[in-house]
């Protein structure tokens, strides 16, 4: 399943992983540096501390090594290493390892009966430290592998050896007890002479250690990886929770039944603009249910009128067939029943093409004067059996740029409205208003018992204030197909009820001429 929870967990666990991996290297190689720091820095003390023993005593170099002030250099097991080299890599001293290493080999020879080497090295080469012959000054750490074979760290330093005046006279017991002396060189200057010292540690304790930090780091890190995955998992559920919220407050709403709207306490502020656009959705999806109410009960209310008619009309002609003018005037209710049936479906028709943008304009510029009083002369016989008449003031010069059928429409419902609903014996006014460019064609008329909070009503499909006063003829969509063929126009169309209960709707044209 496509899961964003699902999702969101993964991402913030993968991202969190890399971080915990990449710290986790960080620090690794940070402490690891640091170790082998702390090692070399041990080492380098250990090497001083030869070079603290080793002098020149005229063109000789001494090397003052007492093996009981360091028992690590002579120990039977993980022994470490020194060697003294004058500077041509000349071998001055070395420690007792060295020579406990060699009777070891010596051992393993007479054991394994094996024959010396066969390309005749010299003895004691094998048992060199790898020092690098550099006469300049400081220290030079390496990893090496010790003459035991174990991996090892080297220190090595290069130094001229310190002058002693006055040499210490000690009592010599036994020939151990003779200091090693070296003999310098005739070739060297004895002032100027150098001397390497070169002390090696197996890396035995640092490997130990490095293998149990890089196991404490690793077990942190699965313990953060665990519990990385359970609190985002936990995090994102208690984050979406509100997600859960809305759909099931979604899944109880019923848009048709009442206007229910979705609720969330201090929403998260990405749901915010969420929540209010589904309660837009919801608030249009109840309106346009409740249109769709009306409308639909509107036109069954509308079509049973003229089709219980038509049944009456057949029923009577079918008992007094032979009656000619009964069925004369039958006919003659019949048509009118189907002319008003008509209009209720041609109405109904241009309104859905209006709704679903199918209508095809077609523009062309023309008089509106011509057009308001052709449209009047069609109704004006009606207009004149309710002693109404029309009051012209638009101007004779005016020209717009709109669908001209479309418009004729509009104004023919418009005058037909205004006949059905004005008082008896009243005036229907046409006026325009040129500015800038605009034009506006106004319909007033007076009317009786419109209120100003029927104005929110008067474009609705099907609604009449009175449907007595239409005596029949009028659906109720007029004004609807005017405010809907408006729209389609680009007309912007209003209403307003003046003073003495004057009604007028205004449309505003965006094009006009005057010729």
């Amino acid at each position: 399943m496509n899961s964003i929870r699902d999702k969101l967990t993964l991402r913030l666990l993968l991202k969190t992983s890399v971080l915990i991996v990449i710290a986790s290297l960080i620090l690794a190689v940070t402490v690891r540096s640091r170790l082998i720091s702390e090692f070399d820095n041990a080492l380098e003390a250990k090497a001083m501390a030869i070079v603290a023993l080793t002098s020149r005593e005229g063109s000789m170099i001494e090397v003052d090594f007492e093996g009981d002030y360091m028992p690590q250099f002579g120990a039977e097991e993980s022994p470490e290493y020194f060697q003294v080299f004058l500077q041509d890599g000349v071998l001055i001293r070395q420690s007792e390892s060295f020579e406990l290493e060699d009777e070891l080999v010596e051992d393993d020879e007479e054991i394994g009966g094996t024959d010396t080497d066969e390309e005749g090295e010299e003895e004691g080469v094998r048992d060199l430290l790898p020092v690098v012959l550099d006469l300049r000054s400081g220290f030079r750490f390496s990893t090496i592998e010790l003459p035991d074979e174990r991996r090892g760290r080297m220190a090595q330093v290069t130094f001229v050896p310190r002058f002693d005046l006055e040499p210490e006279e000690e009592e010599i017991e036994s020939p151990e007890d003779l200091i090693e002396l070296y003999p310098i060189p005739a070739s060297y200057d004895p002032e100027k002479v150098k001397v390497i010292v070169a002390v090696a540690q197996g890396l035995e304790p640092l490997d130990r250690l490095l293998t149990y930090m890089y196991s404490i780091i690793g077990g942190v890190d699965i313990l953060l990886l665990v519990g990385t995955a359970l609190v985002s998992r936990a995090t994102v559920k208690k984050g979406l929770a509100s997600i859960d919220v809305i759909n099931d407050q979604i899944r109880e709403i019923d848009p048709g039944a009442s206007r229910e709207r979705i609720s969330l306490e201090s929403p998260p502020a990405e749901l915010v603009t969420i929540v209010n656009a589904l309660n837009e959705l919801l608030d249009r999806s109840y309106e346009a249910f409740s249109r769709e109410r009306r409308f639909s009960n509107a036109v069954a209310h509308e079509l049973r009128t003229p089709v219980a008619e038509l049944k009456m009309a057949c029923e009577t002609g079918n008992k007094w067939p032979e009656d000619v003018e009964c069925a004369r005037r039958l006919f003659s209710d019949n048509l009118d029943i189907a002319l008003h049936m008509e209009r209720i479906v041609t109405n109904l028709l241009e309104l859905t093409r209006c709704d679903n943008r199918t209508a095809a304009i077609s523009l062309e510029e023309f008089l509106v004067d011509n057009l308001v009083r052709e449209c009047w002369r069609r109704s004006e016989e009606i207009a004149e059996s309710n002693k109404l008449s029309l009051e012209d003031n638009i101007d004779p010069k005016v020209k717009i740029i709109t669908d001209k059928a479309k418009l004729e429409i509009m104004i023919q419902n418009l005058i037909d409205n205004a006949i059905a609903y004005s008082v008896t014996g009243s005036v229907i006014v046409f006026s325009s208003l040129s500015e800038n460019g605009g034009f506006e064609l106004v319909v007033e008329n007076e009317t009786e018992g419109l209120s100003e909070s029927d104005l929110d009503r008067i474009f609705e499909r099907f609604w009449r204030k009175d449907p007595a006063r239409s005596g029949g003829h009028h659906t109720g969509l007029g004004l609807s197909l005017v405010k809907a063929l408006a729209e389609l126009l680009e007309i912007k169309v209003s209403c307003r009820l003046k003073e003495r209960n004057r009604f007028q709707v205004r449309l505003a044209f965006p094009r006009a001429s005057i010729s």
